[in-house]
């Protein structure tokens, strides 16, 4: 699986593909490319480990021997990395969801349903009806193939309603929730 992450925001923006690969030995092995519109340049190769600190709050990972510490939050514009004191919009969506989001377009006004992709449980619902959400932000995560696939705002808008619960299955094309966008 290919996850796209974009660091930053603008024309300042990082963008990479990251595919991890488990070797015969148990390594955890990352392939890291610059990303542009479809298209991937200079790929790098890392060994990487990593735990997960407080609960999961926080992450340490080892890339190539060096160690590394930072955790992800939620904001009002989405999440956030935060890594050596600093600050950064990030965004990961998988290729199934880049793809998705390719699929619809730029997202429109209006009421629109947010429907799951492939079958799967619903592993939480991280908004509530009345929530304003931003382009990018995690609305929920559904668990399909032992993988945890956040499902992300594609434009900015109110949760009008919410037709699923943690815990419940869902098949591909269930509506999920319901998000209405301004015109």
């Amino acid at each position: 699986m290919r996850y796209y992450v974009t660091i930053g925001k603008g024309e300042d923006a990082q963008r990479r593909c990251v595919r991890f690969e488990t070797t015969a030995d148990g390594r955890c092995i990352a392939h890291v490319s610059q990303f542009e519109e479809g298209d991937e340049h200079e790929s790098r190769t890392f060994e990487v480990d990593g735990r997960r600190l407080a609960g999961g709050a926080a992450l340490h990972l080892i890339v190539d021997g060096g160690s590394h510490d930072f955790s992800l939050e939620k904001n009002s514009d989405g999440r956030e990395l935060v890594w050596r004191g600093e600050r950064l919009a990030i965004d990961v969506v998988d290729e199934r969801e880049l793809l998705a989001r390719r699929v619809s377009g730029p997202s429109q006004g209006g009421p629109r349903d947010v429907r799951a992709s492939m079958p799967g449980i619903v592993v939480s619902v991280d908004v509530s009806v009345g929530d304003e959400v931003t382009e990018g932000q995690t609305l929920l995560i559904v668990e399909a193939m032992k993988m945890q696939n956040p499902i992300t705002a594609d434009g900015n808008g109110t949760v009008e309603a919410i037709h699923v619960a943690a815990g419940q299955a869902v098949a591909a094309g269930d509506t999920l929730l319901r998000l209405d966008a301004p015109l």
